[in-house]
């Protein structure tokens, strides 16, 4: 098992509930979309498995550390390219180290990555920001350079499990194109929450998302849809059935009720005028 959760909740700091009993799992090379509606807490859960958040309750269990590819960038505005995907130590130390001024905390900082500048280059130029170098601040970047910076790192590192939150917000056509072709061709576990339909119908299985628990359908985003959207109508039509017997027995039932109000109301007026005959006869006839 590559990735599993286990009754995973999350609390906000006033203490309301955002979601709870979220359990599913992710096998070795399995690709996927979490779907829900927005405010479900579909990116949280994200946060939650990639460890930036910590959950309220539940368990996360995988075999390598997920990468993930963020929403949001202002947080990495302060940081070079090389801090906001984590190898400026590395890339310092290697630098040391060709320059022959190198330590042995070099050494173990390195790790034997003596290709990561290699790797590095080819992954910006495969995602066409070969401009870029790590020296530059994410502050200085669109939306759709910060973007293609972390999705440079899944070259550079070859991550077996990736979180993917709305990636193709701020990427053009030339760079959905190339996430289109990344996601075909992986082979790692896959985790993607995105409105991008095309996107979207690239996942094989869909994880439906509520504030009580996961849904999974073993199908493509279209088939999905249509599936909910079937059973959605057919709950609207039971409902509607349902309305319309309730407001036939409504009013049989006030029918009943009107027939025996009138019934009384006739009976009541034939005792009156038995009464008014009675009085009538047993009259004395008084001479005039």
């Amino acid at each position: 098992m590559s990735l599993q959760i286990q009754d995973l909740s999350y609390t906000h700091p006033n203490r309301d509930i955002l979601f709870q009993n979220i359990s599913f799992s992710v096998s070795a090379g399995e690709k996927c979309a979490v779907v829900g509606n927005n405010g479900v807490g579909k990116s949280t859960l994200l946060k939650i498995i990639a460890g930036l958040l910590s959950p309220a309750s539940g368990s996360i269990s995988f075999d390598d550390i997920p990468y993930i590819i963020p929403q949001h960038f202002g947080q990495f505005d302060e940081m070079t390219v090389a801090q906001a995907l984590g190898i400026e130590g590395k890339l310092n130390a290697l630098s040391r180290l060709l320059d022959g001024i190198g330590s042995e905390n070099d050494f173990e900082t390195l790790d034997n990555e003596w290709d990561l500048q290699d790797r590095m280059a080819e992954a910006f130029a495969r995602w066409r920001i070969d401009y870029i170098c790590p020296e530059m601040y994410m502050r200085n970047l669109s939306g759709g350079e910060k973007t293609k910076v972390f999705l440079a790192g899944l070259d550079i590192f070859t991550p077996s499990i990736v979180l993917m939150d709305e990636p193709t917000n701020h990427l053009d056509t030339g760079g959905r194109d190339l996430l289109y072709d990344y996601i075909s061709r992986a082979g790692g576990s896959l985790i993607v929450v995105s409105h991008d339909r095309t996107l979207l119908n690239l996942l094989p299985e869909i994880y439906e998302m509520s504030p009580t628990g996961m849904q999974f359908y073993p199908m493509g985003y279209d088939e999905y849809k249509a599936t909910v959207d079937a059973a959605f109508e057919a709950k609207s039509a039971r409902l509607e059935s349902q309305r319309k017997e309730f407001a036939k027995a409504e009013k049989a039932a006030r029918k009943t009720v009107e027939r025996q109000q009138k019934h009384a109301i006739e009976g009541r007026k034939a005792d009156c005028k038995e009464m008014r005959g009675q009085n009538s006869g047993g009259k004395s006839s008084r001479p005039i």
